[in-house]
């Protein structure tokens, strides 16, 4: 407590006006640490957890149209005749994949033996890609056993891996 005491007397031995003035110091100070080390970073996050929200809401919406159109085109006879294609998993994938118009996205395609195939899908319209993956799906029997879709900074533009495989 010595050091607490040195302080204090010569906080008394200041004139008043010095005392005025290291007080007026000290409260500004006192703020400026308070809202740099408190307010800023507890605004800066919640704001950043609000946009966060925003978008989620707007995915979500988003996605909800998306599954409503796919359950439309399902019900309007989509369909659902099978081919019968020997060839591999990562052929068929491409072949549909240039008839789909996303040909151009497929950014790696792996063939992991002759029925199952990996394939990463770079900015490719969700709404093309659901559709595609349900045209390989219902007319070659090639399911998408695994999916991990990644949003963008652009609406309705994802980036995917998808592990595909067939039965037989």
């Amino acid at each position: 407590m010595n050091a607490l005491d040195n302080l204090r007397n010569w906080f008394d031995s200041l004139q008043p006006r010095e005392r005025l003035m290291v007080l007026l110091t000290a409260i500004v100070v006192v703020i400026t640490l308070f809202y740099v080390a408190v307010w800023e970073p507890l605004h800066k996050g919640l704001q950043q957890e609000l946009d966060k929200r925003d978008n989620l809401q707007a995915s979500l919406a988003w996605m909800q149209g998306a599954a409503q159109e796919v359950r439309a085109l399902r019900a309007a006879g989509v369909s659902s005749q099978r081919r019968n294609d020997n060839a591999p998993v990562s052929l068929t994938i491409e072949k549909t994949a240039a008839s789909s118009g996303i040909k151009s996205r497929l950014g790696k395609l792996e063939s992991s033996g002759k029925n199952a195939a990996r394939a990463r899908l770079d900015n490719v319209d969700f709404n093309q890609m659901i559709l595609w993956l349900n045209t390989v799906e219902q007319n070659y029997g090639i399911a998408a056993s695994s999916v991990n879709i990644e949003s963008t900074d652009k609406p309705g533009i994802v980036n995917a891996r998808i592990s595909f495989s067939r039965d037989g």
